[in-house]
């Protein structure tokens, strides 16, 4: 059986790259955190407004995405807080990977 490549990761669309994959505990699996860039436990990730995060990054990623929602609010619209996830261009099994 082939292990996925990627795991479910936010509304906006972005996946998450699978590291290694647990057959056992799909939780258990090894994922690139997608804000910032670390391996996590997929169990371990959590989400505000729609962009994941792991306990490494959590209060960084926290503060910034609710400063630029209240001060900078076009900011907060547009900008990529998920550099390292996969995103799905074009449906399914087209995904581009992230840095």
């Amino acid at each position: 059986m082939k292990h996925p490549e990627t795991l479910p990761g936010s509304i906006l669309g972005k996946r998450l790259k699978v590291v290694k994959y647990s057959e056992e505990d799909e939780m258990q699996s090894i994922v690139i955190c997608p804000y910032c860039g670390n391996e996590t436990k997929y169990g371990d990730t959590m989400m505000i407004s729609g962009i994941v995060n792991c306990p490494i990054c959590h209060d960084q990623c926290v503060a910034q995405v609710m400063y630029d929602r209240k001060h900078l609010y076009d900011r907060y619209k547009e900008h990529d807080y998920q550099p390292h996830g996969c995103e799905i261009k074009g449906g399914e099994g087209n995904v581009k990977q992230g840095n």
